[in-house]
């Protein structure tokens, strides 16, 4: 095997297509200015950072090529055609005006776009695919991923999906979003298969979040959604953390099967608090909980709150706080069974 790494010491054309035996390339800073970049045909690993390459690239006839690495490249008004043994792909601060034709590749199974620019073309998805994640990418039209039926992670970053619904396919595993828009709503009560689900700043529009009964993990932060946030029916559930988020007496109730609870910057009445806490102490395993920066309203009855916590025998804590009315914290404390 093969393995050539240039770097921005290379002045002059670069020629590799009759290099045979070269598997591994890595282009660091290169330019290649007019001319076009031709691959030898069993090439597997594809690496190509800050390379200037007006005249293209042509790789589509490299039969062998399965990992494509791409970062801070213009291919202008060219299209990224790759070859069908493509599994993975990763670009990062890439412009592709002349779009990039995914759905075509049967065997890709993990596909990365950071900050990525394919113009007013679609983004159609193969059967195949695995794990997608996306990060400031502008997506034109529907980004469907329900007939991925092999998907298991989806991470989605700084995208508004508009008001189309996200519907996802059964088997997935794995849903991260941060700072995603999508008023059409999230449909995730039928993925059967889904443990972990991490919102930051999604917002749903005025639909709800039904969650389907599988889950192990659940973490939200400023979730915009309608209706109760049910989770008592998912009896699996082990991890449940709040951030940032305001209830009043429509606190989720938790399953017996819960172990960690974190609550955030969560806003809540005295009454809501309590009332955990007392179904904290009824749960029928070992837990812990964390509660740090919270409004508890009102502040005149925090007493109740410590009170319970000094005088129960089942629940152990490191200490509390209780911020006076006015500074803006609220009660911070940590207990567990």
């Amino acid at each position: 095997m093969m393995i050539t790494k240039l770097n921005n010491f290379i002045k002059e054309v670069i020629s590799v297509h009759s290099c045979s035996q070269l598997r591994h390339l890595s282009l660091d800073k290169v330019n290649l200015g007019e001319h076009n970049l031709v691959l030898p045909e069993n090439i597997t690993h594809v690496i190509l950072w800050k390379v200037a390459m007006t005249g293209g690239l042509s790789i589509q006839h490299c039969s062998q090529l399965q990992h494509l690495t791409m970062q801070q490249i213009n291919l202008g008004e060219h299209r990224l055609v790759l070859p069908d043994s493509i599994t993975h792909i990763k670009l990062m601060l890439v412009t592709i005006t002349g779009g990039l034709s995914v759905h075509k590749y049967s065997q890709l199974l993990h596909l990365d776009l950071d900050r990525v620019d394919i113009g007013k073309h679609e983004l159609l998805l193969p059967n195949s695919i695995t794990y997608i994640e996306l990060y400031r990418v502008s997506i034109t039209g529907v980004l469907s991923v329900q007939h991925c039926t092999q998907l298991q992670h989806l991470a989605l970053s700084y995208l508004d999906l508009g008001k189309h619904e996200l519907v996802l396919p059964t088997n997935i595993t794995h849903i991260d979003m941060h700072v995603v828009t999508m008023t059409g709503g999230l449909s995730v009560q039928h993925c059967s298969h889904l443990q972990k689900l991490r919102l930051i700043r999604v917002d749903l529009g005025e639909h709800e979040l039904v969650l389907p009964d599988n889950l192990t993990h659940i973490e939200l932060t400023t979730v915009t959604m309608a209706g109760e946030l049910l989770v008592q029916h998912c009896s699996q559930l082990q991890y449940f953390t709040l951030r940032c988020m305001d209830f009043d007496d429509d606190f989720p109730r938790l399953p017996n099967s819960i172990t960690n609870i974190v609550l955030e910057c969560v806003t809540l009445p005295v009454r809501t608090l309590l009332a955990l806490l007392e179904h904290l102490e009824n749960m029928p395993r070992a837990l812990k909980c964390e509660i740090r920066d919270c409004t508890v309203e009102p502040s005149s009855e925090h007493g109740q709150v410590k009170t319970r916590l000094e005088t129960s025998t089942i629940l152990h804590f490191n200490g509390y706080s209780i911020v006076p009315e006015g500074w803006g914290t609220g009660m911070c404390f940590m207990c567990w069974k």
